[in-house]
């Protein structure tokens, strides 16, 4: 494919050059002789015919070189050689063929208008000593910079004869405006797009049409016309005697670069090379920054909050506001949309035009922008992605190198991302020009690397670079480089806040710490100023919550240990955490050191605050302000309008009542009306059992684990017969039945006993989120779980014991307070027993917070605060207590507090009773609708099959689409789904697809290996063909879904395989990211495979092959199918489809794939293609933690095996000594 580099030239002039005659060759006058090594970017074109040189010209890259249009005109491709890699053009170096030419389009032969073109060789030429590619320049140098022109040229004017041997001169360059100054005589001739070069005593007004002209190592200009050499008038303004003193001059196209250039100038924007036309429904970010005078674009950006557009700061620099203005919401960038003013622009501190360091910019519109369809904020990335996750840069960039005007039509590419360390690396070609705000984005073939200056680079869904620069344009070794949006620190420096809540113990924001080494990291106290004072203490450890979700901030908080204590002083003082949350409408106050502007101001040295209103949760989510559902259950807000606490410093505190009720976690840019700030809810943080002692489940066979689907475990239970488990109602209120499960019968969390789903949930009427009142809740299991020595169910008790009563409390806490991970053994403590009366007396510090529905328990020097909400407080044998609250840990004169079972136990029997009620007539109904639901099935495959043959033997194929494999879909190759899999029989036949996420596991559908044993399969990696080619590996083992059946249609279908062998990735062979969050219904997917060619048919195709689907949600889906799908969807399915387009027998297993992500595996459907009948895929998301969690189950099992093994040996070794 020809790539093209815009170059566009504008030239005016009144000599027009040599046509491609070598009788008309330019010269080098009075230069010196040089050699190719000191100018390897030159290159002689020469026709074939004669083997005369006759125009020089530059490789920019290892099949394009740039020459002058005159050079070029009226000749064929046929027609030319080039010879590179020689100081002499008659000898040398190598010759290359000319496989296509190209003149700009608006190329004036009488005017030498737009005078530049490219040849495309016909093979690369790869670079050595004596060929180099020259890197075009980004911007035009100033006047009076040194330059030098090179070329074949003669040694006089006119009547000498070509050099055989590479020259040179020395000029100086002049800027246009200089040249089209009085001082000289061209005057309106010089075009805004023209440069000059000039050179006192010598003379270069004729240097080799089409060669070289370089300024500061970089290519600057093409040779391409002048008026005569030294002729009077051409200057006279020196008055000097005419032979003492030549002014000669040439006129070059100036180049501008991939992404720099004059701000004003349309010629000069950036380009997506090989990309795709999008739409700005998928980039709803992008912006188009435009000249306000005429509307022309010249850059992009990113809008970030209302009013804010992140860009880049080469675009701006030297720019006023009222210079530009801002086209958002349309897909073109000269119509649609709305367009608005800039208010203020600000680029960084530290920017570098020469190094193109710190290449960022930010500008404040006119008036704030809402969002919608088309506009929609980005969110900046907190950190750097791994180097391979996929990415996108959009822009309006053009569909060819060079030649092609800007698309009016926005445009992407994707590309993959490299972090600052790999792109300087030796793979790469830029070394050390890569510096630490630099990351790089690379595609083989594809091209990035002139995405619209300023314009979005974006990886995960959010924006992690700005587009800066690059070595000319899908050059091999070259990625494009781009702006690190992630947030940086300096050694030393100032990067997040936190709060002090004990000697050694500071609370902070996780996404604070997360990924850090602790070496990295040191806490200042006692001083008003981030940079000095107050002393400086190293961290010994750290942790941050097991449910931190870094993509939404959910459990955003994690706690450092210091590796000294510190004691309170003036000012140091450790603050005590909320036990309950604050009514909406509390004053509170937030500090940090943060900025006083939104953006473009630096960090405060000083100690900041601002006063806000605190929000609870449900109203933060309410309609009152703009989150609604990412406000979750973790999470409380703090507002003020018309002040900002935003930036607050990230993990800094958040404090109402005197007591610190919040850790800084997030919002929507800054004082943005309807965005209230996120903080972390302190007081929602859950309990452990600290300095208890290792139990077994033999010794506490009552005790259960409630665990969300993803396998995590988040509360505790006791069992209480064969299908009821009591727990704590703030465990279980607004949760999902489809996300909890509860493992029975392990002494461990995370492994071994049973793991059970869960059928029905109630938690008390009364129950009170906010005091903890009637904290009790039962869940009713989907199976009945029999008795055995590590199930026992346990007995409520009928009434309270006496104070003084031992009690114990289980669970899996920590060892430790805060800084301890949740111990994966069970753990327990024993406690005395307090009554309601005693626990709320002077005696203890609760008073009238201990309401009639709770009870105590107490341990000096012992803590069961954080036993594990929900477990079992246990006495004399039977269930007397839920684990509910209590304030911190081992505080004196705060017991532990427990819901009240001999209270509440009436409730639980009554509730468990209608469990078994509602169970019956459930049953009754599921049976009949199983039923009638196979019959419906039965009657529409009946119907679709006389349709089908009906269809066939009246020609009439097209009513059901029935044509290929992947219907209307196109054959494609493995490098663009590098993650494909071919899982097949031993005999190389095809069974499913599969993808490959790790070095070890493949993911596919359960239902591809209900009949077929691990050691009959095999998996085929690498290749575009599922009978040949890549890597084929044998599969060692695999695991279905727990809850995976196949009645009418495959639940739950989902499957790993482990591979015998590590495969490595490569180009052909790349792992591919599991998706956290679904994608919007509509969303643009891929689906790839090997299947058949057509519904009922057995062929298959040989080669992948891919469609274009569109996503559609569980919820939309099950309206499909006349609303038969609605009888099979389920929460862990998700749907896609076009009119023409679906996935077909035999894709079984593979991968849906929205942005780069796994979304969806191949799982059944009602047809091939059949209009109003999506396929239906398992959904990555929902069963994404059981596969994390069946990897690490899998890992455990294959450790304990090895073991095992080892064992064997070493004791038959033993035996076969010992019989010896």
């Amino acid at each position: 494919m020809f790539r093209y580099f815009l170059v566009l030239v504008s030239l005016s002039a009144v000599f027009a050059g040599p046509l491609p005659d070598e009788h008309t060759a330019a010269r080098i006058v009075n230069g010196v002789e040089t050699t190719i090594e000191i100018r390897p970017y030159q290159v002689s074109l020469q026709k074939i015919s004669t083997g005369n040189h006759y125009c020089g010209g530059s490789i920019i890259s290892e099949n394009i070189v740039v020459t002058a249009a005159h050079c070029v005109r009226n000749v064929e491709a046929s027609d030319l050689q080039v010879r590179l890699g020689s100081t002499y053009y008659n000898e040398g170096g190598i010759l290359v063929g000319v496989k296509a030419l190209k003149s700009h389009e608006q190329y004036d032969r009488e005017l030498l208008w737009h005078d530049i073109a490219i040849l495309k060789l016909e093979k690369p030429v790869k670079q050595s000593l004596t060929v180099r590619y020259i890197e075009m320049a980004k911007k035009v140098p100033k006047t009076g910079t040194s330059a030098v022109i090179s070329g074949w040229g003669t040694k006089c004017f006119l009547m000498c004869d070509l050099s055989t041997a590479l020259m040179e001169v020395e000029v100086t360059f002049l800027e246009r405006k200089d040249c089209a100054s009085k001082n000289y005589q061209y005057g309106e001739k010089i075009r805004e797009t023209m440069v000059c070069g000039y050179a006192k005593d010598k003379d270069s007004c004729q240097g080799d049409s089409g060669g070289p002209f370089v300024a500061e190592g970089k290519l600057v200009g093409v040779v391409s016309w002048g008026q005569g050499c030294a002729l009077d008038g051409y200057p006279d303004n020196i008055r000097e005697p005419i032979s003492k003193m030549f002014r000669y001059f040439l006129v070059f196209v100036a180049l501008s670069a991939v992404v720099a250039g004059p701000l004003h100038n349309k010629h000069t924007a950036g380009r997506i090379v090989n990309g795709v036309e999008t739409t700005i429904e998928k980039r709803p970010y992008q912006v188009s920054l435009q000249d306000a005078n005429s509307g022309n674009h010249f850059c992009g950006g990113s809008i970030i909050t209302e009013d804010i557009i992140v860009t880049a700061a080469h675009c701006v620099s030297g720019s006023n506001p009222s210079q530009l203005k801002v086209r958002l919401g349309s897909t073109y960038n000269n119509e649609g949309g709305i367009v608005v003013g800039v208010k203020a622009l600000k680029y960084h501190e530290k920017y570098d035009r020469d190094l193109l360091w710190y290449d960022i910019a930010v500008l404040k519109l006119e008036k704030p922008v809402k969002q919608s369809s088309t506009i929609r904020y980005i969110e900046m990335a907190k950190k750097v992605p791994k180097t391979g996750t996929p990415a996108v840069v959009s822009g309006w960039g053009t569909k060819c190198f060079v030649s092609c005007p800007l698309s009016p039509v926005l445009m992407e590419v994707e590309v993959t991302f490299l972090e600052r360390e790999d792109c300087a690396s030796k793979t790469y070609l830029y070394g050390e020009q890569i510096k630490e705000t630099m990351v790089c984005g690379y595609a083989k073939e594809k091209d990035a690397c002139q995405g619209d200056s300023g314009g979005p680079f974006v990886a995960d869904g959010k924006l992690v670079g700005a587009v800066s620069w690059g070595l000319g344009c899908a050059m091999d070794g070259y990625p494009g480089v781009y702006a690190d949006v992630s947030l940086q620190k300096e050694r030393g420096s100032h990067f997040c806040g936190g709060s002090i809540i004990s000697e050694d113990i500071v609370v902070t924001a996780a996404h604070c710490v997360a990924y850090k080494d602790l070496s990295e990291l040191q806490v200042r106290l006692g001083s008003t100023y981030n940079n000095e004072g107050g002393i400086v203490v190293g961290v010994k450890a750290m942790k941050y919550h097991e449910k931190f979700d870094g993509d939404i901030l959910w459990y955003d908080i994690a706690i450092l240990k210091l590796d000294k204590p510190v004691k309170q002083s003036s000012t140091i003082r450790y603050i005590e955490m909320a036990k309950k949350v604050p009514k909406t409408g509390t004053p509170a106050v937030v500090s940090g050191w943060g900025t006083k502007c939104f953006l473009t101001c630096p960090l405060s040295p000083v100690l900041m605050e601002v006063e806000v209103t605190f929000l609870e949760r449900e109203d933060c989510a309410s309609k009152t302000y703009l989150y609604g559902d990412k406000i979750k259950e973790t999470m409380v807000c703090g507002y003020a309008t018309a002040k900002d606490s935003c930036q607050g410093d990230s993990g800094g505190p958040f404090v109402a009542d005197g007591k610190l009720v919040g850790v800084v976690s997030w919002g929507q840019g800054c004082a943005m009306d309807g965005y209230p700030g996120v903080y972390s809810d302190v007081a929602a943080l859950p309990g452990r059992i600290v300095n208890g002692v290792e139990t077994t489940i033999e010794n506490r066979p009552y005790q259960v684990s409630l665990q969300k689907e993803r396998g995590s475990h988040f509360c505790g239970g006791s069992i209480i017969s064969e299908d009821i488990v009591v727990t704590a109602a703030h465990c279980v209120a607004y949760k999902d039945l489809s996300e909890l499960q509860v493992r029975l019968g392990s002494t461990y969390n995370n492994e071994g006993g049973i793991v059970v789903g869960v059928k029905a949930m109630k938690y008390h009427e009364k129950f009170d989120g906010d005091i903890l009142w009637y904290d009790i809740a039962i869940l009713k299991l989907d199976k009945p779980v029999k008795q055995s020595s590590t199930i026992r169910y346990i007995e409520m008790a009928k009434k309270v014991p006496k104070t003084g009563t031992p009690a114990v409390v289980s669970g899996w806490g920590t060892k430790c307070f805060s800084v301890c991970p949740l111990s994966p053994v069970l753990m327990e403590v024993e406690v005395t027993f307090l009554e309601r009366e005693d626990c709320a007396s002077n005696t203890y510090l609760y008073g009238e917070q201990i309401k009639e529905t709770m009870v105590c328990g107490y341990a000096k020097e012992k803590d069961a605060c954080q036993g594990d909400s929900g477990g079992p407080f246990v006495a004399e044998g039977k269930l007397v207590g839920v684990v509910s609250w209590g304030e911190r840990c081992a505080l004196d004169g705060y017991p532990g507090v427990y819901a009240d079972v001999a209270a509440l136990r009436n409730w639980v029997l009554d509730n468990a009773q209608k469990f078994l009620v509602s169970s019956e007539i459930r049953h009754y109904l599921t049976s009949t609708f199983k039923y009638l639901r196979t019959l419906i099935l039965m009657f529409y495959l009946t119907i679709t099959l006389i349709v089908t043959l009906l269809c066939v033997a009246f020609g009439e194929t097209h009513a059901w689409q029935w044509t290929k494999r992947i219907i209307s879909g196109e054959e494609t190759f493995i490098r663009s789904h590098p993650y494909q899999v071919s899982i097949q029989t031993k005999a190389h036949e095809h069974i499913c697809g599969g993808c490959i996420i790790n070095k070890f596991i493949v993911l596919t559908a359960a239902h591809c290996f209900d009949d077929i044993e691990p050691h009959e399969t095999k998996v085929r990696l690498g290749s575009t063909y599922y009978s040949k080619g890549g890597r084929l590996v044998g599969v060692k083992n695999f695991t279905l879904h727990y809850r995976y059946k196949f009645s009418i249609v495959p639940v739950y279908d989902i499957a790993i395989l482990k591979i015998s062998k590590p495969v490595y990735q490569t180009k052909t062979i790349r792992y591919i990211k599991l998706a956290k969050r679904r994608p919007r219904t509509g969303a643009r997917a891929v689906v790839s495979g090997w299947g058949t060619t057509g519904f009922g048919t057995n062929g298959i195709s040989v080669h992948l092959r891919k469609a274009i689907v569109r996503y559609i949600d569980a919820k939309d889906c099950a309206s499909f199918g006349r609303n038969i799908y609605r009888v099979f969807i389920t929460e862990t399915m998700i749907c896609a489809e076009t009119l023409d387009q679906a996935a077909c027998a035999g894709d079984s297993g593979s991968p849906l794939v929205v942005e780069g992500e796994l979304v969806g595996i191949a799982s059944w459907g009602a047809g091939c293609g059949a209009q109003n009948f999506p396929d239906v895929y398992a959904d990555v998301v929902a069963l994404r933690y059981w596969v994390n969690n069946a990897l690490k189950t899998l890992i455990k099992r294959e450790s304990s095996e090895k073991q095992r093994k080892q064992m064997v040996t070493k004791y038959n070794t033993n035996s076969e000594k010992r019989n010896e």
